[in-house]
């Protein structure tokens, strides 16, 4: 089958200088991966996803090089997205993952920001990200389920992992990751980045002395005419709806979920001519 096929397909990158032999043509481009082939009535190009006549399949995947985060980080981010929570007005936080490179350990940092219900904006530390090996980015989405905002996809240009936590209120909240590549972007299983579930370690009070509550109304888009470019901003538009998703991360992890900082489950209610999204259910 592989000989067949290349009696009648080409491959190239970047169109050949000299004539098409073959009347299908797979070319490499600049914006992606196109079909040439000749008809009765013309030359047609065509943007395609698959190229027959090659052997390899690829798909989409992470192999990550670094060692696994520790669990009770993630407890600990849950445990402060909480207090930032209940302590600032509902708001949403964040914080960064870092590894030390010369002992493989990691730790959490959280910069100065300005949060509200709608929005983080956050000051970066250069020296800091200079010393260490920034990992994740990691937010929270107060009572609202974990997703990736329009306005997150533009700030996420950078090679790393992302993370969102929501639903903070509950008993056990929404998680979502996902690995940043050029500015395009890998969904991830969270459970993969983190090696098994452990309670929460204490984390500074002078944490929440750098949050810094926002009086900008809650659905405002960040200003993009900010001259410091260290500050960046988050928001979302979204269901305000309270859901449970269907995916679980498991009986361990959910037990400490359920153990790290206080929550307050919250009624469940969906108004009225309104249809829970794909995958949602009450």
């Amino acid at each position: 089958m592989k000989d067949l096929a290349h009696l009648f397909v080409d491959h190239w990158i970047e169109l050949p200088d000299e004539e098409f032999t073959k009347p299908i043509n797979y070319v490499m481009a600049q914006n992606g991966c196109f079909e040439i082939r000749d008809t009765s009535i013309g030359r047609a190009t065509v943007r395609t996803e698959e190229c027959p006549g090659l052997q390899t399949r690829l798909t989409e995947n992470v192999e990550l090089s670094i060692p696994p985060i520790p669990g009770a980080l993630l407890t600990t981010i849950l445990d402060f997205f909480r207090a930032v929570y209940r302590e600032k007005q509902q708001a949403e936080a964040f914080l960064q993952i870092f590894l030390n490179q010369e002992d493989d350990t990691y730790f959490l940092y959280c910069p100065p920001q300005r949060v509200s219900g709608a929005l983080v904006q956050f000051v970066r530390n250069p020296e800091l990200e200079s010393q260490h090996l920034l990992v994740m980015d990691i937010h929270s989405h107060n009572s609202m389920p974990a997703f990736f905002s329009g306005i997150d996809d533009d700030d996420e240009k950078e090679d790393r992992l992302y993370g969102v936590i929501g639903c903070v209120h509950q008993s056990i909240p929404h998680l979502e990751f996902r690995m940043g590549v050029a500015g395009r972007f890998i969904p991830l299983d969270g459970r993969d980045l983190f090696d098994g579930p452990a309670l929460p370690n204490s984390w500074p009070q002078a944490w929440l002395d750098r949050c810094y509550t926002s009086r900008s109304p809650r659905h405002s888009r960040p200003g993009r005419s900010l001259s410091n470019r260290s500050y960046s901003g988050r928001s979302f538009s979204g269901h305000t709806m309270r859901y449970r998703r269907d995916e679980r991360w498991g009986e361990e992890w959910e037990a400490v979920f359920m153990k790290a900082g206080e929550w307050q489950e919250e009624p469940v209610f969906v108004p009225k001519a309104k249809k829970l999204p794909r995958g949602w259910s009450i």
